[in-house]
């Protein structure tokens, strides 16, 4: 499972072949599921996503929002050298030519924003018709 944050709150230091990435990024949803992270720091080319394996995060379980836990949006930490190729700029133009490549990026983070809302409306219908069956 691929999730990640967009929010640029990890920092990153060159570090040979590598580069290091640490900080904390908040909400991210799936938390403890991911097998790989895209989490955005900023570098010297401007805001990329880092790549990082599920096992190299920390996962702190701090959210709970009057009780709602469906999502899992955790906030996870790292301290951890990354390949430096393995990262994505949020800015850089297509690589290839195709409408599938030219999908907007703020259309894609709209999207999975609306994926988690669609799954929470979903999963708090199925609890109302359980619950229903047995309410007066």
């Amino acid at each position: 499972m691929i999730g990640g944050s967009s929010a640029p709150a990890g920092t990153t230091a060159p570090a040979g072949g590598r580069v290091r990435l640490q900080g904390r990024w908040p909400l991210v949803t799936s938390a403890p599921q991911l097998t790989l992270a895209a989490l955005a720091a900023r570098d010297e080319e401007g805001t990329r996503w880092w790549l990082v394996p599920g096992t190299e995060l920390r996962v702190e379980d701090d959210w709970d929002a009057v009780g709602l836990r469906g999502s899992a949006s955790h906030s996870v930490s790292c301290d951890t050298l990354v390949p430096a190729g393995h990262s994505v700029c949020l800015t850089d133009p297509a690589r290839i030519d195709g409408a599938l490549y030219r999908f907007p990026l703020y259309g894609l983070m709209a999207a999975c924003i609306a994926a988690v809302a669609e799954a929470t409306a979903e999963r708090a219908l199925q609890e109302f018709a359980t619950l229903a069956q047995t309410a007066r």
